[in-house]
């Protein structure tokens, strides 16, 4: 993809997210790729998130998920692995015949524009904070309107309702799994410390 393209597609995603869906699916982008892509906006996560606690620093009870960086990373790139695959299997449990790259080219982009909402609400931040969170609130609820619409396009589902239940139980499942995990990162944690 053309760096100027990128302009036209990001319009696209907001006015048209299922016509954004078949230019990004489209692409045919080797699976090499985008598991880089996946990394590249992962760690582009992680600088934002460790931005946002320099600027605005998170209250010392909120635990070290919110305090290290590199423990962010990896849930959030755990995280993004996890959406894939699971929008990928539950899809195709549910009669899509979306394949992986089709699936994480759309999550690669959407986090991609996250991120850009992420910068747009930090620099908000600093000046009205009311507004940062509106808008932060807003990119959230229509990341989903627009996350239901990719799915059906990669899937072919022929229904927002259908897509809209893949989404929901790749949601759950994700939720599961990295609850398991941050429990045992969590149990580790305590178990080192009892020791020092």
């Amino acid at each position: 993809m053309m760096l100027a393209d990128w302009r036209p597609l990001t319009v696209a995603t907001i006015t048209d997210p299922a016509g954004a869906a078949r230019a990004l699916i489209g692409l045919r982008l080797p699976r090499e790729a985008l598991w880089t892509a996946l990394l590249l906006v992962a760690v582009l996560n992680a600088l934002m998130f460790a931005l946002s606690n320099i600027v605005l620093p998170p209250p010392p009870e909120l635990g070290l998920l919110f305090h290290s960086p590199l423990l962010y990373l990896a849930v959030v790139t755990g995280g993004l692995t996890l959406s894939v695959v699971s929008l990928h299997v539950i899809g195709r449990m549910l009669g899509g015949t979306g394949t992986l790259e089709d699936i994480m080219v759309l999550v690669v982009w959407l986090q991609l524009l996250r991120v850009a909402v992420q910068v747009v609400a930090l620099v908000l931040a600093l000046v009205t904070p009311a507004l940062s969170a509106l808008v932060v609130l807003a990119a959230a609820f229509y990341g989903i309107y627009i996350m239901v619409h990719f799915v059906n396009q990669a899937h072919g589902l022929g229904s927002l309702l259908r897509s809209a239940g893949v989404l929901l139980a790749s949601a759950f499942a994700i939720l599961l799994v990295l609850s398991l995990f941050l429990s045992f990162i969590g149990g580790s944690i305590l178990e080192t410390s009892a020791h020092v």
